[in-house]
């Protein structure tokens, strides 16, 4: 009787023990991509290259974002917009091109995040002329999380 009471205390404390613990290997919750991308990043390498190795870009929680030259102490406003997340790996964005006009297109990109790092490729579109054309132009970003 002894051995079967000694065999229950042992195993109940085993358990207890293993409720109670939690292992190295278990994985930390995943972000969402939209939770990923928020915050200040600037442009590492672009492609077509247009001089713009200066831009910053701010993606911020209710959807919006806006990107800076900035060149100190100069900052320019680049462009801002809407965007939203379609996958665990694209977006959309939508540019407000200017006071008068409005980008009339969505710009769908490809996003692939690596820790503090993002790859953005796709089509950029925008109105040309009178704003009955528009122009495709490839693009093809790295951009690095901006520590504070």
């Amino acid at each position: 009787m002894k051995k079967i009471a000694l065999l229950v205390l042992w195993a109940g404390l085993l358990t207890a023990c293993k409720m109670g613990t939690t292992t190295d290997t278990e994985a930390p919750a995943q972000l969402s991509l939209q939770q990923q991308l928020l915050g200040t990043w600037r442009l590492m390498e672009d492609d077509p290259a247009d001089s713009l190795q200066y831009r910053t870009m701010v993606l911020k929680e209710d959807g919006t974002f806006f990107s800076e030259v900035v060149r100190e102490p100069h900052r320019r406003a680049y462009n801002h917009g809407r965007y939203r997340i379609l996958t665990d790996s694209s977006m959309v964005t939508v540019h407000d091109e200017g006071p008068d006009w409005h980008a009339s297109t969505a710009n769908v990109y490809k996003v692939l995040m690596e820790g503090d790092r993002f790859s953005l490729q796709g089509y950029y579109v925008f109105p040309i002329g009178n704003g009955n054309l528009t122009r495709a132009v490839w693009i093809d970003e790295v951009w690095v999380r901006q520590k504070k």
